[in-house]
């Protein structure tokens, strides 16, 4: 099995390319355009296929990971801010995207 017929075969099924070792994600025409401009190279059995609807829930994963710790800064934020000023913190109104 060649990386060649493994991209092929990724764009029949409609799935993605995913190697573990650096956990990259390519549509076959990403990683086929890769391999043109002589980047990730690798033999077919670097790749596994993958949905690209689990790399979207890992996405969405890590952007409520992250708005989670946004909200946890601004509370230690507004926490100091109020100590030292007494008053509202400058971070009220910011909101997480």
């Amino acid at each position: 099995m060649t990386l060649e017929w493994l991209i092929q075969q990724a764009r029949d099924e409609g799935k993605y390319l995913y190697c573990s070792y650096q956990n990259l994600w390519f549509s076959p025409d990403e990683l086929e355009q890769s391999n043109k401009e002589g980047r990730f190279r690798w033999g077919a059995v670097n790749w596994v296929l993958r949905s690209p609807d689990e790399r979207l829930e890992e996405m969405y994963k890590s952007v409520e990971y992250h708005n989670r710790e946004i909200r946890a800064m601004k509370s230690k934020m507004d926490s100091i801010a109020r100590v030292f000023s007494g008053s509202r913190s400058q971070f009220d109104d910011v909101e997480p995207r």
